[in-house]
Parts: structure tokens; C-alpha cells; sequence
């Protein structure tokens, strides 16, 4: 199956399923039913041309094509942080298979592209084979009854002179070459440093500068607007705070925040005020409970930069990576 044949069937079939697809684009509040299925129509188009990748659609082309095969699909990553990532079909409620569909991400700026990906014994079994069926007997004839001129000449002996057998040891020779070290890529201080400031442990900056560790911050929010500490107790708080710490990546760290966080148009825009409102939740038991930001801000200790910068990367890519 060549590309083209693959782009056609993955459009067929998000065609077909564009009611599951249509959740994983960002649309504005203000867009209708009708400007949403526009929308997706045209993403589709531009999807179907060859060699046009790189849209809303193809960021989770992956979940289409393992939905389509009705295969769970591992993704492998250039990065060196969650380098690997299982894809499950989420559309069939038939028992999917269990033999994965292999495709690797090269996530270089400006130059992202999906290849196939196949196993190493199995590339080696199938050039082995190949070279097996193209490659004849090549061992030299073996010539029988066949006499060369130095055999008809008689053999002459010629004495050997006796030695004296030698009384010293020859030095050990010196390895000219050291053997590689194996890289223990856990104990590089980058790794490190990323590792400790991602778990919100104490690290020491490029610049030399300790960090310290990061602590929740509950503040007593009953007198405000949306009563936030009457809505989440102080133990919530803390399991929160636990499992935004307890993700392990930027990328999931992110995601929690774009999940948590609604950008909207603001209502009056002037130039000397913002363009866009923030409207910032927790979710306990189940539930999303609306908070102002300071209380937000406070009980993940992170910075109003760290979501800003969030919310832009998810406005640069229209959707949010589960």
C-alpha cells in the first residue's frame, strides 16, 4: 500500500466518523453547528492533497488510523523525555487486536513527519532471505587429477641450524584503543535538573541559582467572588497539587493547564486592555468547580506566564495532545 492509497482511506473514513473528529478541533464559542461542519470540510479537503500534511486533522491522524484498523498503534518520539506513546481505538466497542501498528514521529522543527517503522530482525531476516535467492553456489570447482609443474620436481632437504631457546618474556602489548562507555543518560545533570524541576524538587539552575522546592500555596478564599476554599478543601487541594507534579513532562503538564483553563474573546477591548479572558477550574470528585486565578495559580505554584505560555502553544497547534 503506497501513501496515496493510505491518505484516501484515512479521508474516507473521517468523512464517515466526522462526528467523533469534530471534538478534537478547537472551534470558537461563537461558531455555529453549520460553520463547524465548514470548517472540517475544509481541513479535510486541504488534508486529502498530496503532501499536505500538516493541519488540525494530522495531529491525530494517529487515533484515525488505529480507529480505521481497529489496532492500538505505539507512536515512537524524537524526544528524549515519553519517547514512546500507545494509541488505543476509542470508536469500535468490538475487543480491538493486540498486534500494534508501529509509526515513528521526527519531531524537528519545521520538518515534523510521520515514517513507518519496522523491526530490526525482521529487515535482517528479509535481506538474508533475499540475498539467499539471488546468490548461487559460488565455492570454487574442485579439479581433480590435475598436476603442476612443481609436483614432478623431487623435494631437496635443507638443514636447520639448532637455536638457542630465548630467556625473556615478550612485553604485554598496550590496548591502543579504549573500549566505549556505555551512556547512563539518568545521571546527566541536564536530565537531572529536568527530571527535579518537572516533579517540583529542588535543582540548581543553568545559571547557578537553587530552587527551591515547590509547596502548595492554600489561601483562604471564602470572602471571594466564586468562594473557592468552600468549593475545595485543603486535602483536595493537596491531591491536586500531587497529581499535576506526579505527570512527569512539560507536555502533560501543559495539557492539565489547557484543560483547566477556557480563553475567551474579552468582552470590552480597547488597546490599553487585554484581548483575551481567562476562565480557570479544578476539578474534584468529577466535577470542574470554577476558582479565581490567584487560587489556581496557588494551589499548582505555577506562574501567570506558565499559563499564558500554554495557551499559546495550544492556539499554535488548535489542539490540545491527550
Amino acid at each position: 500500500m503506497n501513501v496515496q492509497i493510505l491518505r484516501e482511506k484515512l479521508v474516507d473514513h473521517m468523512s464517515r466518523e466526522d462526528y467523533h473528529y469534530k471534538r478534537f478541533i478547537s472551534f470558537d464559542h461563537e461558531t455555529t453547528v453549520k460553520g463547524q461542519n465548514q470548517k472540517f470540510d475544509i481541513l479535510l479537503q486541504d488534508f486529502s492533497i498530496d503532501g499536505h500534511w500538516n493541519n488540525a486533522l494530522a495531529d491525530f491522524m494517529p487515533l484515525a488510523l488505529a480507529n480505521m484498523y481497529n489496532r492500538p498503534l505505539r507512536l515512537y518520539l524524537s524526544m528524549v523525555s515519553n519517547s514512546v506513546y500507545d494509541i488505543i481505538p476509542d470508536l469500535q466497542d468490538t475487543e480491538h487486536s493486540q498486534e500494534y501498528i508501529k509509526v515513528a514521529l521526527i519531531a524537528i522543527t519545521s520538518q515534523e513527519h510521520y515514517d513507518a517503522v519496522c523491526h530490526l530482525d525482521e529487515v535482517l531476516e528479509r535481506t538474508s532471505q533475499a540475498e539467499q535467492s539471488t546468490i548461487g553456489d559460488c565455492s570454487p570447482p574442485v579439479m581433480n587429477n590435475v598436476r603442476t609443474p612443481m609436483t614432478n620436481k623431487s623435494k631437496k632437504s635443507t638443514p636447520v641450524t639448532p637455536r638457542k631457546r630465548a630467556n625473556y618474556k615478550s612485553p604485554v602489548k598496550k590496548k591502543l584503543f579504549r573500549k566505549k562507555k556505555k551512556k547512563n543518560q539518568e545521571v546527566w545533570k541536564r536530565n537531572v535538573r529536568q527530571f527535579n524541576r518537572v516533579h517540583g524538587i529542588p535543582y540548581t539552575g543553568l545559571t547557578g541559582n537553587e530552587q527551591a522546592k515547590k509547596k502548595m500555596q492554600y489561601r483562604d478564599c471564602s470572602k471571594c467572588k466564586f468562594k473557592c476554599s468552600l468549593k475545595i478543601a485543603a486535602q483536595q487541594a493537596g491531591d491536586i497539587f500531587t497529581t499535576y507534579y506526579q505527570l512527569g513532562s512539560y507536555e502533560k503538564q501543559r495539557n492539565f493547564i489547557c484543560q483547566h483553563v477556557e480563553q475567551t474573546k474579552a468582552k470590552r477591548c480597547t488597546t490599553n486592555r487585554k484581548e483575551n479572558s481567562n476562565t480557570h477550574f479544578l476539578t474534584t470528585d468529577g466535577k470542574k468547580e470554577r476558582v479565581c486565578k490567584d487560587f489556581f495559580l496557588g494551589i499548582l505554584h505555577v506562574s501567570k506566564k506558565t499559563v499564558e505560555y500554554s495557551l499559546t502553544k495550544e492556539r499554535a497547534w488548535s489542539i490540545c495532545w491527550p
